[in-house]
């Protein structure tokens, strides 16, 4: 990611920041790196219209986003339906991402060498809350219930749909205090993360504007999934003893032993590694949040029934749920990734418009400047995701790095069409437990080991050669 802003003049510092950060910090930051520009965005070169079509959602960036959300909510048995319930997943996916932030600084996310940036999006809690490896679960658990909650709006959409959105002007709460303040508006975060001058920065975001379609409601179900993938998948193992080492590292009251170590060092990564030894985890509580913020309850035909009384307390639920259970959610997710993304681009291209775009057709321009999306670019994409649901549905396999059963490693480098490899789907549906160390040596992957169609090293070369070194960066956006 960081290598396709490095193309993009006023993003080059940001790529070697944005491919090193993790989940709510990392999708802030190349939300904004795409959008905002210190130069002209490209559609404003076309001739102004008296009015635009499509659903405001520029209230994301004049109240909070609850209040946003709600309003989108009620909208919902108005005239535009599509667009009321485009807007709230937006809302809820922002809302997520505002979640997340204020828990990484309600517990004292502080800056490491590398990711030290995460303070000037977060900022640096004084009084940070004690963290445990149970809040450490929960926080992942509400991230992961908040984008569900996104797709839960998201799935009422029927047919076309455009929103529109001044995104630089939405304020995040990132630091929990109830108060939008005005260095919280994303296009000041951004600023701090490029060491900007924010006054250089206001006026692009005041005209900077995305024109949502049906595209791009694929693209953000697309991310949800994906994200709740990740989430299921670090829920389904016990990684307490990780956590032990790595708790002091990233947070500043661990009240743990090795918080006594000074910063950071190469003894911490060798420690870390030999730690990743984690079992799956039996039969837990599932937290299912329901708060007022979120009003968590399935969306319901009416937007009446959304904000009824019952679902204004604030409640938690626990539904039992255990390791397997969730790597087999898991699974699914990213096979849903795959779905998504074709429909992603089957929209993109059906597209005869060329209206601000995030996600434009080779005939469009899009609102990031310089960047063009072309036809062998989406043909090669949609390569890389029927590969990716081969090797998710055991239809192929992921080539042994190890010498095996007279087999070379040639067929890691890509030199043989059938072998021994790995089953991925396999690994998530008949899981155990997960040793990094035993993985690198093979030992723990023996059981996966299959012979049959591989998928090879050569075929994905040149693939990633169609996107050149930007293909982290392109990954990232096209989802």
């Amino acid at each position: 990611m960081g290598r396709l802003f490095s193309r993009i003049g006023p993003f080059a510092k940001l790529g070697s920041v944005a491919k090193k950060n993790k989940i709510g910090a990392a999708l802030l930051a190349l939300t904004l790196s795409q959008s905002l520009s210190l130069t002209k965005p490209t559609y404003a070169q076309a001739p102004p219209t008296p009015l635009k079509a499509g659903y405001s959602a520029d209230l994301l960036g004049k109240e909070s986003l609850s209040a946003a959300s709600r309003h989108f909510q009620d909208d919902l048995d108005g005239k535009d339906r599509n667009g009321a319930a485009f807007a709230l997943g937006i809302g809820r996916f922002l809302m997520a991402v505002e979640g997340l932030g204020q828990d990484l600084y309600k517990y004292g996310f502080k800056p490491v060498r590398r990711i030290a940036f995460m303070s000037l999006v977060i900022g640096v809690n004084p009084n940070p809350r004690t963290i445990t490896y149970k809040e450490f679960r929960l926080s992942i658990e509400r991230f992961l219930s908040r984008l569900g909650h996104s797709l839960q709006a998201l799935e009422l959409i029927d047919g076309d749909v455009k929103v529109r959105l001044h995104f630089g002007k939405v304020r995040l709460d990132l630091n929990g205090d109830g108060v939008r303040e005005r260095n919280e508006t994303l296009y000041r975060v951004y600023s701090r993360l490029m060491r900007q001058e924010e006054s250089r920065l206001e006026a692009s975001a005041e005209q900077f504007e995305i024109a949502f379609d049906r595209a791009d409601v694929h693209w953000l179900k697309g991310y949800c999934h994906l994200l709740s993938g990740i989430c299921e998948s670090l829920l389904a193992y016990d990684s307490s003893s990780s956590f032990a080492l790595a708790a002091p590292i990233f947070f500043s009251n661990s009240q743990l032993p090795t918080a006594q170590f000074g910063e950071p060092d190469i003894f911490d990564f060798v420690g870390l590694v030999h730690t990743i030894s984690w079992p799956l985890m039996t039969q837990e509580s599932n937290l299912v949040i329901q708060d007022k913020a979120l009003s968590a309850c399935p969306v319901p035909p009416k937007a009446a029934d959304f904000f009824s009384p019952s679902a204004r307390s604030v409640s938690l639920n626990f539904v039992p749920v255990g390791g397997a259970e969730r790597l087999r959610s898991a699974h699914s997710h990213f096979l849903t990734v795959v779905k998504e993304s074709r429909l992603t681009w089957k929209y993109s291209r059906e597209e005869v418009d060329d209206d601000c775009e995030w996600l434009p057709n080779p005939k469009q321009t899009g609102v990031i400047p310089g960047v063009r999306v072309t036809e062998e670019m989406i043909n090669t994409w949609m390569s890389i995701m029927s590969e990716g649901e081969s090797l998710l549905l055991g239809e192929k396999l992921i080539p042994f790095w190890r010498d095996f059963k007279g087999q070379s490693k040639g067929a890691f480098r890509g030199e043989a069409q059938t072998g021994y490899g790995i089953n991925l789907k396999r690994f998530f549906l008949e899981p155990r437990k997960f040793d990094l160390v035993l993985w690198v040596q093979g030992s723990d992957a023996v059981p996966y080991i299959e012979h049959g169609r591989l998928s090879r090293g050569r075929q994905w070369r040149t693939w990633l050669s169609e996107f050149g070194p930007n293909f982290p960066g392109f990954a990232a956006w096209f989802n």
